[in-house]
This record gives C-alpha cells, sequence and structure tokens, in this order.
C-alpha cells in the first residue's frame, strides 16, 4: 500500500531511460527509499509555488508578484515549460536580489566629516 502510494505521484517521464519497455519500467528493482526520492522530484513543482507564494506573502512586493504570476502560467504549457522559461525566471529572481540589495543597503555616514559611507571609510 506505501508502494502504491509513492508510485502515483511519481511522473514517469522524468525517469524513462533509453532502452525501457514500459513508461514505468523505471520502478521495478527501486526500494521505498529510492520511490520517495522519486516522488519528492516529481513533485517540486508544488514546493516552487508554494515559496513564491509564502515570499510575495512576506514581501508584498510588485517583484514577488511576476514570480509568482509567471509560476501560474507556467501551468498552461503542456507538458513542462521550457528550459528557457526557468532559466529567465531565475535570472529575474537574481537581478531583483541584486537590485534590492543596492538600494537596501544602510548608507550610515562614517564617523569623520567626509560623509561616506561605512564600508568607504576603511
Amino acid at each position: 500500500p506505501i508502494r502504491r502510494g509513492y508510485e502515483f505521484v511519481i511522473n514517469d517521464f522524468l525517469f524513462v531511460r533509453e532502452g525501457d519497455s514500459a513508461l514505468d519500467s523505471h520502478r521495478q528493482h527501486d526500494g521505498v527509499p529510492m520511490l520517495i526520492v522519486k516522488a519528492l522530484l516529481s513533485q517540486t513543482f508544488l514546493l516552487l509555488f508554494c515559496a513564491a507564494v509564502l515570499q510575495f506573502s512576506a514581501n508584498m512586493s510588485i517583484f514577488s508578484s511576476v514570480t509568482v504570476c509567471a509560476i501560474l502560467l507556467s501551468l498552461m504549457v503542456f507538458p513542462h515549460p521550457p528550459h528557457a522559461f526557468w532559466k529567465g525566471l531565475q535570472i529575474y529572481n537574481l537581478a531583483v536580489i541584486a537590485v534590492k540589495m543596492v538600494y537596501q543597503l544602510p548608507t550610515i555616514p562614517a564617523p569623520d566629516t567626509t560623509m561616506l559611507v561605512p564600508w568607504e571609510s576603511v
């Protein structure tokens, strides 16, 4: 019964190998630990969506909502969005992080009168 539960959530298209006689033949000799790993790897989209919603609820910014909307829109592509979509989303998120780091760094003046930020006074 436990084995059937894990086999139900596994996406066979992710683990099919060349020369397999059937779509589910990659599971024939797998034990329960390997089935758990394959089930977790097959369901990462749900984890990604939960993380994006959590990020949006914590930050409440337009930048975070773009990520959530892009993930929701990716559900319309069958069976999976192209690799370039995920790379573009990664680049977008890295750019947002870089811009936020630049604009949210504290600009505390240094002790002297030159008005330098602390890392410039070293």
